[in-house]
């Protein structure tokens, strides 16, 4: 089908990108000492389809395809005294299937600066029971409060659409 450009500036016909999400922390998460964590996208600014859950921080598209997942993440302590020694942003499907991954072992790294991740990936989702979270984890040795950093500049965020079927 051709695309056509109406009189209202709508585009019609042809095959888009949807569904599209886009969500973001929009305040810190507090995380427990080097356990793999949930980061619970709270705040939504896109979801075409609805397939964004912010009770279940769930990715589930409703429709076939091969789909680009984003991820952005940054992590560290909550104005801690101790050094961060590990940190590391996942992209999961299914719950176990680990696609998309990005670690850093900043030794010594400033106490409350964390670290920055971005990781990306294109996997075949079938539409109905495929979903994809997003998790991480902050080891610094310590009871220092560690958390996913979240706030109005959108820190950490994930986008996802769909590229075609």
């Amino acid at each position: 089908m051709a695309l056509a450009l109406t009189g209202a500036g709508d585009i019609t016909g042809g095959t888009f990108n949807r569904p599209v999400v886009r969500a973001h922390l929009s305040a810190h998460q507090n995380i427990g000492d080097n356990v793999t964590t949930t980061i619970q996208f709270n705040q939504v600014s896109i979801d075409t389809n609805s397939c964004y859950s912010t009770s279940t921080y769930r990715f589930t598209p409703n429709v076939q395809g091969y789909y680009f997942i984003h991820l952005k993440a940054h992590m560290g302590q909550d104005g801690g005294t101790s050094d961060v020694h590990f940190t590391q942003a996942n992209i999961v499907k299914n719950g176990s299937d680990l696609i998309a991954s990005s670690r850093q072992n900043p030794a010594n790294d400033a106490e409350d600066g964390g670290a920055s991740h971005s990781c990306s990936t294109i996997t075949p989702m079938n539409g109905t029971t495929d979903y994809i979270i997003f998790n991480g984890r902050v080891d610094t040795g310590s009871t220092q409060t560690e958390i996913f950093y979240g706030n109005t500049a959108e820190v950490t965020q994930f986008v996802a659409f769909r590229l075609h079927a």
